[in-house]
């Protein structure tokens, strides 16, 4: 039976839509249209555009199934570009760029600039599987945890999300079994998608 969609929002990049069976459904239109842009136009029109636009093409743009030599002069200019935001919605699309060491220095640089976003970069480095970025991964779980038992109440849910990504990425690349077992004992965390997502992460990782 044909499901009904109703589309809910539209832009140049995406549709999201209600269907009989899920209340959102996302899509790019990069996967469903087969839209493309080019570095040239992109680097015309990225001035221009709003921080929501911004963010709307990246999101779209990292569903791309296959990545072209275009694209990865793209990726390179959201790299350098990209805010924040931007630049940790398309970490794991940066695996797929051919430049593997320049992206490896990349999101090492970008996993030490903040920690409550980590979760992408970390998601990305265990993509990679480059064994050059576990000291840089390590320093991150250390400052992670001095933030996360400091006696200041409890810590923000996107610093556990990047905490608990990080010991992901290192009982996966490093099989330390101690990293595991920390993930374990938030299955018991009081915040439901705090244990939704310990849960993922000793399913599958990266997600």
């Amino acid at each position: 039976m044909k499901q009904h969609k109703k589309i809910l929002k539209e832009d140049r990049w995406s549709r999201l839509y209600e269907t009989d069976r899920y209340p959102f459904v996302y899509e790019s239109k990069f996967r469903t249209d087969g839209i493309s842009i080019s570095t040239d136009q992109l680097t015309k029109e990225w001035g221009s555009w709003s921080v929501s636009e911004r963010l709307s093409f990246a999101n779209a743009f990292r569903e791309k199934l296959e990545i072209t030599a275009e694209d990865e002069t793209i990726l390179e200019f959201l790299m350098a570009n990209g805010d924040d935001r931007v630049r940790t919605t398309i970490a794991t699309s940066l695996t797929r760029h051919s430049n593997k060491d320049a992206v490896l220095e990349f999101l090492i640089q970008q996993l030490e600039c903040d920690l409550e976003m980590a979760a992408n970069y970390l998601q990305a480095l265990t993509i990679l599987g480059n064994p050059k970025a576990l000291p840089a991964i390590r320093s991150c779980h250390t400052q992670m945890l001095a933030k996360i038992e400091e006696p200041r109440g409890d810590p923000d849910h996107s610093l556990i999300v990047s905490f608990l990504s990080c010991c992901a990425t290192l009982w996966k690349m490093d099989g330390g079994p101690a990293y595991r077992d920390i993930i374990r004992s938030y299955l018991n965390h009081a915040d439901e998608p705090i244990r939704n997502f310990a849960k993922a992460c000793l399913e599958k990782w990266p997600l």
